[in-house]
């Protein structure tokens, strides 16, 4: 998992260096797969999060949010003058995440 979240920060780095808008689009296979093998509890399912994100449940829901966080944060990282606004979608509702 180290290798995974290396790439994951390079794409918000390679992202946050463009500043434009960008859709940063998580296997939706993935996400279906671990809500059954949760039995509707994601925080049963373990995760190996990025170092960044120590501070986060490493669990599903760590790991979802682990996303948001490295996205924020190299952002911000690169034009700190820049509000961020994080849409997601969750069980088909929408999920609004505001810096």
């Amino acid at each position: 998992m180290t290798q995974y979240w290396a790439n994951a920060k390079l794409l918000f780095e390679r992202y946050a260096e463009l500043d434009s808008p960008a859709l940063v689009h998580l296997e939706p296979d993935f996400w279906a797969y671990a809500q059954q093998k949760s039995g509707g509890d994601p925080a049963s399912v373990s995760a190996h999060l990025s170092p960044e994100c120590s501070d986060l449940p490493a669990d599903l829901t760590g790991m979802a949010r682990c996303w948001f966080k490295l996205a924020l944060c190299q952002r911000r990282k690169f034009h700190p003058h820049y509000r961020d606004k994080i849409a997601g979608v969750y069980n088909r509702a929408p999920l609004r995440i505001y810096s």
